[in-house]
Order: C-alpha cells, then sequence, then structure tokens
C-alpha cells in the first residue's frame, strides 16, 4: 500500500488530535475515510462523538471512521451492516455470496460499496468485490 504526502499529513493529523494512529486515510472531494483499528475505534470516535465531531471541525471536512479486521469477510460485513453468506477468493478477487434482501440494500448504498472496495483494494490486495 502507498500512502501519498497529503494522505500522511491527514493521518498525522488525526493522530495528534486524537492520540489514535490511522491504519490508512483516504481522501475524496468532502470527506476524509480512516480506517482504524477494531481495538482503538471507539478512543477514535469519542464519547458522544466528540473526537470525531471535533476533528471534523477542524479540517473542514467531513470524517468516516472504517473499523480494521484481519479478516476481510468481518471488514465488509461491518462497513456495509451487511450479512455475507460466504465468501470466496479467487485471483485476487472476493466473491460475495449474499440473499437478495441485502443485495437490494447493498444497491441502495453504492457509494459506500465503492469505498468498501477501495478500502479492501489498498489493505487487503483484493482487486475486486463481486457479488453473486
Amino acid at each position: 500500500m502507498k500512502i501519498a504526502m497529503d494522505e500522511i499529513f491527514y493521518i498525522n493529523e488525526f493522530d495528534k488530535f486524537s492520540g489514535v494512529y490511522p491504519r490508512d486515510c483516504i481522501i475524496q472531494k468532502s470527506n476524509i475515510v480512516y480506517i482504524i483499528e477494531s481495538a482503538d475505534i471507539g478512543k477514535a470516535i469519542g464519547k458522544n462523538g466528540s473526537t470525531v465531531k471535533g476533528f471534523s471541525t477542524k479540517i473542514n471536512k467531513r470524517v468516516l471512521l472504517l473499523a480494521y479486521y484481519e479478516s476481510i469477510k468481518k471488514f465488509i460485513e461491518e462497513g456495509l451492516d451487511i450479512k455475507i453468506n460466504e465468501i470466496a477468493i479467487n485471483d485476487e478477487i472476493a466473491f460475495l455470496k449474499l440473499d437478495s434482501m441485502t443485495k437490494r440494500k447493498l444497491v441502495n448504498d453504492i457509494a459506500k460499496f465503492k469505498l468498501i472496495k477501495q478500502v479492501v483494494e489498498r489493505n487487503y490486495n483484493i482487486k475486486d468485490i463481486r457479488v453473486k
């Protein structure tokens, strides 16, 4: 995973502000997405969201936090708030088996799905996620 200079800047700023060092950072137009170790996510959020809200105000961008898990299945399930029936990884492509209700939920939140795909590519060496 390569991290650009502006991403390093925002990672360091978040670390100084919250005391939590993010694993990764993705900068979007009006958002910054931080990938935080699952054990540190509560500290990064702060009591009643105070840490993340304060940092968001400081940098004048919306801040999104995603918890990192060693298991790609757990990361995708938690990140998208879905239940994966089965996951198979073949040639750096993750195939998700979902029920029809979960597929509909995923279609309604396609922006979040694209974000999760980007994070998975950077942190799990998976080139694509496909739904069966």
